[in-house]
Order: C-alpha cells, then sequence, then structure tokens
C-alpha cells in the first residue's frame, strides 16, 4: 500500500499514519513510499498503556546519536509511542547488557540504523543478532534506516564494501561463530524492506504504531 508523505507534516489514512522528522532550513519535500502491513494484533505482545518498549533503536552512537536519532526519538514522543536506546534508557547499577537483550525481547517493532561506523561496534552487531532472532521467531517488524550508506554497500563486506575494514578486524578478535553470525544479520537486514537516507532533507519515522 502507497502512502504520500508531505514534508514537515502527516498524511493521515484510516488505519495508519506516518510521521516525518523536520529539519530545519531544507525545502519542502513529498514523497512516496511503500509500508508492508503490520501482522495481526494477536502475533504480537499487548500493548498497554504504560508500555516502553514499543519500538527500539539499534544505532551507533558516534555516528547518529545526537542528530539523526535524537530526531527521531523525539518524532515517537509526539506520537506517543514508548522507544528504547540502550545509550539513554539502561541506566545505570543495572546489568546492562541482559537490559538491553531483555527490550529487544519486549519490544514490538525494531528500527535499525546503519550508518559509516555501524558495524565497528561488536554491541551493535550483537543487538541485530537478536533483532533477527526476535523478529523472525515472533514475526516482528524490523525497520531498516540505510544512513549515508546505501543496502549495496552494507551487503558487500568481503568485497571492498563500507563494513570491510571493520569485519577484517573483527575475523582477527573474534570467534569464527561470532562474526559469521554478524554476518548473517547484516545479509538479513540488507533483504528487509527500508529506507535509505542519503542527505538530511528528510526522515520517514514510523507507520502509526498505535493502529498495529
Amino acid at each position: 500500500m502507497t502512502y504520500l508523505v508531505y514534508h514537515n507534516g502527516y498524511h493521515v489514512c484510516e488505519h495508519h499514519l506516518i510521521a516525518v522528522i523536520y529539519l530545519p532550513a531544507v525545502p519542502p519535500t513529498i514523497i512516496s513510499v511503500n509500508i508492508p502491513p503490520p501482522p495481526p494484533p494477536r502475533q504480537l505482545p499487548l500493548k498497554t498503556a504504560t508500555t516502553t518498549r514499543e519500538v527500539f533503536i539499534n544505532f551507533r552512537g558516534l555516528d547518529v546519536r545526537n542528530t539523526f536519532i535524537d530526531h527521531l526519538q523525539a518524532a515517537l514522543r509526539r506520537e506517543r509511542v514508548g522507544a528504547f536506546r540502550d545509550d539513554v534508557d539502561s541506566g545505570r547499577g543495572v546489568n546492562v547488557k541482559q537490559g538491553v537483550l531483555r527490550a529487544i525481547e519486549e519490544s514490538r517493532f525494531y528500527v535499525v540504523v546503519l550508518s559509516r561506523s555501524y558495524a565497528s561496534s561488536k554491541w551493535c552487531l550483537d543487538e541485530l543478532v537478536k533483532i533477527m532472532h526476535c523478529s523472525n521467531k515472533h514475526n516482528k517488524i524490523a525497520f531498516p534506516v540505510f544512513y549515508h550508506v546505501s543496502p549495496e554497500d552494507v551487503s558487500a563486506v568481503g568485497g571492498g564494501g563500507c563494513y570491510k575494514e571493520d569485519f577484517d578486524r573483527h575475523k582477527k578478535k573474534y570467534t569464527y561463530e561470532r562474526v559469521d553470525g554478524w554476518l548473517q544479520a547484516l545479509a538479513w537486514v540488507v533483504g528487509v524492506s527500508g529506507w535509505v537516507v542519503a542527505s538530511d532533507q528528510y526522515v520517514i519515522v514510523n507507520p502509526c504504531l498505535a493502529c498495529a
């Protein structure tokens, strides 16, 4: 199903809403995108008024924490959608790793932001493996955002792609099984319908999660 998305605004249909992050000093842009329909409600965890695990945001903070991610989370909050980002929400004095993995399990949707240095973080890749398993097992939806990278560049890890140097280092430091799991997760996310953000003109956030 195709929806028109208006820059700095919303296009509303009977069941869905697509939010757009507005970045100042950019001319208005109208685009159209195809959004896959969400699975039936029975396939998703029950949503409550107090949930904070609707969306898990997987990202490399070095690239996008104070730019794209801040805008993304602000847009989700405006739509009253709870979003979890581990560099802010995991808190102190807790088992951070287990808390983040639990947040992935409890989340209903995933936003995976693949940026230039994404694969340099073993934790980003570990999160992606967990997201892949949860998505496949529970039929949850992941929304990849290719931020200043292309799907083709991400998928060409061993052939000169943007993550080749990162994985050359990983192969010297980590086990074959762990690295192979990361490669499988990247291949999986590249095959999921998502968006390429080549500039900061506009960013599509999400279909209306409240309607799912």
